[in-house]
């Protein structure tokens, strides 16, 4: 494994990530939720999913543009 490869597996943007996931699944329980409150929260859980989904198909070695 490269030295890059493991500064984007390493990174602490991962343990946030698997921290906010049962967060946002916790408040998204409260039964006392407005829908547009749970709207909102719905839509945070898709952006930490594409986020992740993008993260994990960094290629290391490839230059930002």
């Amino acid at each position: 494994m490269s030295e890059w490869d493991m500064r984007i597996r390493e990174h602490r943007v991962w343990d946030e990530m698997r921290s906010l996931g049962p967060v946002i699944d916790s408040a998204a329980g409260i039964e006392e939720i407005e829908p547009e409150a749970f709207a909102g929260l719905e839509r945070i859980q898709a952006i930490l999913a594409f986020c992740g989904k993008r993260l994990a198909a960094a290629e290391p070695w490839r230059k930002a543009v």
